[in-house]
């Protein structure tokens, strides 16, 4: 019985241990240090990195009487019948009772790991956690007189800058010493008419208060209290100091306090005049921007409500002095704000003027005054935490990304930078940044904790395909070549970004051990690349080539040569230039390739151009076949399904049908793709041809169409668009000798393959297939819709094939089965009275197979190196035609020693499409990618 775990989202057992990663008792005690439990309380497992090793991977602590509370352990393992452990939520499939449970566990005690695995355990394999310990020798001195020395300094928690008394006091109570800006020395005029005395615009701080109180703290201190109990008593005094959003305003007497009198309402008469006067007050600051910019600075006004401020302060309309250093507090305050409106000519103006004193403060090196500008006065906050971060002013930058521009990984960079590097960790742990979190772990010497953080970055990047980077953090970060080697190989073999992969492959194990190197490239060629990736290792290897010793070299040509090879018998003349780069001191090679490129290979092919014909590009053709002495070609153009019949001179019939079914996806905008199915035995002697023609999305809708013969189309066509999967899984479907419909099927419960006749009279018949060697059922694999071919091969005896598997069937269902080497991607065939000759194509190349009194067997190693999925044609059971990846095509002829002999080159103009012949196997039909058809000769000499 295999048990397995199974993870859940509930806890399903009492906490009875943990499992501690780690390989070292340090990291173990750490963890357990947190416990607060005596140790004699505790036995311990240790647990291997995996089965293949004794290194240990971690450690499984048993807990007697005292259980740690559940926040402290990271890994909680329960206990099932007193001796097996596993994950407090997980549970072990399949249930198993008691009594099975006594059979299966037969060790003192049993651990399940997730990614380790089952590890039993004797009696003597649980240790008490003192053994992990080792007593440090006794040392024969005497500590009796020994001096305690100084004690320790307490521990530095954190670092600031020591403020000011003057400064903390003016901040909490929001009052500095300033000065209006009507105070400043200019001529002007009065604003109004009623313009109040300038006496009478001081602050009640400013007039009534004497310098002590002015410019000393305590002097502040005392000048606040007193405002505040203006505010509550009405004894005197005209104005107190508020907080404007420009800075500190001084309230005018219509919005201030009054004494002896209730407060007066602000008319519209009032409103007018208050903005009147701030709009002068902002002329006034305009113009002392142009004569003096840093004190105009002082007096600047904000352009851009940040959200700071609680509540309204008294209506005033003059400008306070404010200090011109960047200042958090402030600038996200809660005290009340008098909010000025300011029109677009003046705020276009001041904005420009903010923007060239900031401009000039960054130059000047002044880093906080620009912030300032940028923060308090344009409320542009993303500029102001670039000029901190370029003042290093990194803690301030750092909390305006974090807090206020919601860019967490700005904030971890900039305290990183400032050498915060726990602020930085945090964030980096929350926004899943695990390799930069190893980074700085590593930093701070936790080895153990970046090495896991390294650990999460590498499976991240794993699952994601991304091999180079994966090899990356394994080889630069955790210090493992050989893990990332393995993982280059991967990507290699999967093809993510196979080529960079096999080139860092090659560069870490040439700097690992370069006497090895050679050994590795036969690696890679032999175990690692599959054919399709030789002719890409080839130039790999060829590219590297200048960072190899002599050996490897070696290697390299050895491995071009058998690449070069097969390439240049399949026409890949071209390779043969690679041999210059292998072998650069042969000076005689290039004149060697010419010599062979001009020699005469093969007979030209011979093209009958007087049979050459072009079908209808307008129209998608999808499948073609040949029957008696006609090609026949069917295809669809939007909503109508297309037939043609062609005659060897040349003549054509088109027959054509509307079909629902396709009109219906048209209108939905589906793309649909046409799958014919004929009948392919390689005998075309029959006057009579079945096509059953299926959709990607379902049937065609048009029943069963015959085109009957007609001079001078001789035999029947029958166009079979009948839904047959309705009856099983279909795996493939032809006709019999007599013409009736034969299917594949598998049974839906479970997979065995069904061959049914349905005969004329529709009555079906089936049979169940069975094993010819032991009579076991034969099973085939559900297969994936639209993704294989449903060609059943044959008329008696029947072919498919599965996997690396090529099934054989007769009409009672005795089968026979044939492994091959690799698994099987297209088949032809050629069956006669006597045999069947089939050709396979296979991962490893193609090679011939044979059914006759003889057996059913490989008759042939394998005449290509590649597999071929494209159109190909056995003219006869020793003929066969294969189009090539470009144009033309290749005649091949059965051969004892190798598979199969190259005998003819045919040319056309562009990809083959379809191969078709008639009767006589010295002539065939290539149908290109434009529809043209030609006829060509097989030269008898060719035989």
């Amino acid at each position: 019985m295999l048990l397995q775990l199974q993870p859940d989202i509930q806890t399903r057992h009492k906490t009875a241990a943990a499992f501690l990663r780690g390989n070292s008792p340090e990291q173990w005690f750490r963890e357990m240090n947190e416990w607060q439990i005596p140790l004699q309380h505790l036995t311990g497992l240790l647990l291997p990195a995996h089965k293949n090793t004794v290194e240990p991977g971690g450690l499984l602590v048993i807990f007697k009487n005292d259980i740690p509370a559940p926040d402290k352990i990271i890994h909680a393992y329960g206990v099932i019948n007193d001796n097996l452990f596993i994950p407090v939520n997980a549970q072990i499939i399949p249930a198993v009772t008691a009594e099975e449970m006594k059979e299966l566990l037969i060790w003192h005690r049993q651990v399940m790991h997730p990614g380790i695995g089952f590890i039993g355990y004797e009696a003597r394999d649980e240790r008490p956690l003192s053994s992990f310990i080792t007593p440090g020798s006794e040392v024969q001195r005497s500590w009796g007189h020994a001096h305690p020395g100084l004690p320790l300094l307490a521990p530095l928690t954190s670092i600031g800058v020591a403020r000011s008394q003057e400064e903390e006091i003016s901040d909490m109570l929001g009052i500095y010493e300033q000065r209006p800006l009507d105070e400043l020395p200019e001529d002007d005029t009065p604003l109004t008419d009623d313009h109040i005395a300038s006496e009478d615009r001081r602050s009640f701080t400013d007039r009534e208060l004497p310098s002590f109180f002015r410019y000393n703290p305590l002097g502040i201190m005392l000048a606040a209290i007193l405002a505040g109990l203006a505010k509550l008593f009405s004894f005197g005094g005209r104005t107190f100091m508020g907080m404007g959003r420009g800075g500190f305003s001084r309230g005018e007497g219509d919005g201030g306090h009054t004494f002896g009198r209730s407060r007066k309402r602000n008319g519209p008469d009032d409103l007018k005049n208050l903005q009147t006067k701030r709009d002068r007050e902002l002329e006034r600051l305009l113009r002392l921007f142009d004569t003096n910019l840093s004190e105009a600075l002082k007096f600047a006004i904000p352009l851009q409500d940040n959200g700071a401020g609680r509540g309204t302060a008294s209506p005033s309309a003059r400008l306070g002095e404010r200090s011109t250093d960047f200042n958090m507090g402030s600038l996200f305050s809660n005290r009340p704000v008098d909010g000025w409106s300011v029109g677009d000519d003046h705020g276009t103006r001041l904005r420009q003027k903010y923007e060239e004193q900031a401009k000039k403060a960054t130059e000047d090196g002044n880093h906080r005054q620009a912030a300032y500008i940028y923060a308090h006065l344009l409320g542009d906050l993303n500029r102001a935490a670039k000029v901190l971060e370029w003042g290093r002013f990194y803690h301030e930058a750092a909390t305006l990304y974090l807090n206020h521009l919601k860019q967490p990984l700005e904030a971890a960079r900039c305290y990183e930078e400032g050498g915060l590097l726990l602020d930085a960790i945090r964030i980096y742990k929350e926004q899943e940044k695990f390799e930069k979190t190893g980074d700085l772990l590593m930093q701070l010497s936790q080895t153990g904790s970046g090495q896991q953080y390294y650990q999460l970055a590498t499976d991240r990047s794993l699952r994601k395909k991304d091999f180079l980077d994966a090899a990356r953090i394994q080889h630069d970060k955790r210090k493992d070549p050989d893990a990332a080697c393995e993982t280059l190989l991967k990507g290699w073999q999967m093809n993510y970004d196979g080529v960079k992969c096999l080139n860092r492959y090659l560069k870490i194990s040439n700097e690992l051990d370069k006497e090895r190197l050679a050994e590795k490239i036969e690696l890679v060629y032999t175990e690692k690349t599959a054919p399709v990736q030789l002719e890409t290792l080839l130039d790999t290897l060829i590219g590297f080539r200048p960072d190899m010793n002599d050996a490897a070299k070696d290697t390299t040509t050895r491995i071009a040569f058998e690449v070069i090879s097969p390439l240049v018998e399949k026409g890949k003349e071209e390779k043969l230039e690679i041999l210059k780069k292998v072998l650069p001191g042969d000076k005689q090679l290039s004149s060697d390739i010419q010599r062979y490129l001009h020699r005469n290979k093969y007979p030209d092919a011979q093209m009958n151009m007087e049979h050459s014909f072009k079908l209808r590009e307008d129209i998608e053709w999808c499948g073609a076949t040949s029957v008696n002495n006609q090609l026949v070609f069917v295809g669809m153009k939007e909503t109508r399904l297309f037939v043609v019949r062609m005659l060897p001179n040349g003549r054509q019939q088109y027959y054509s049908w509307e079909s629902k079914h396709l009109a219906d996806n048209l209108d939905r905008k589906r793309k649909v793709m046409l799958y014919p199915y004929f009948p392919v035995s390689g005998d075309n002697r029959y006057y009579r041809q079945t096509m059953f023609l299926q959709t990607d999305r379902g049937v065609i809708d048009l029943g069963k169409l015959v085109l009957p013969a007609e001079k001078p189309f001789e035999g029947t066509i029958v166009l079979d668009t009948t839904d047959y999967s309705i009856h099983g899984d279909m795996q493939g479907i032809t006709t019999d000798k007599d013409e009736q419909v034969i299917t594949l099927m598998t049974d839906k419960k479970n997979g065995q393959a069904i061959l049914r006749d349905f005969h004329q009279d529709e009555e079906l018949q089936q049979v169940r297939c069975y094993n010819a060697e032991d009579n076991s059922p034969v099973i085939i694999p559900k297969r994936i819709k639209n993704t294989v071919d449903l060609q059943l091969y044959g008329n008696e005896p029947f072919f498919t094939w599965y996997g690396n598997r090529l099934y054989r069937f007769n009409s009672i269902g005795e089968t026979e089965i044939l492994k091959t080497a690799a698994a099987i991607d297209n088949l032809a065939i050629y069956q006669t009275v006597r045999a069947t000759t089939l050709v396979v194509s296979t991962a490893k190349g193609c090679y011939w197979v044979l059914d006759d009194k003889d057996g059913f067997r490989v008759i042939t190693s394998n005449f290509t190196a590649e597999p071929h999925t494209g159109p190909w044609k056995m003219l006869s059971d020793e003929r066969l035609v294969m189009a090539n990846k470009t144009t033309g095509a290749t005649v091949y002829e059965f051969n004892n020693k190798n598979g199969g002999r190259t005998v003819q080159q045919l040319k056309t103009a562009s990809a083959i499409r379809f191969i078709l012949m008639m009767h006589h196997p010295d002539q065939v039909f290539l149908v290109d990618d434009k529809g043209r058809t030609s006829l060509h000769e097989i030269n008898a000499s060719g035989r």
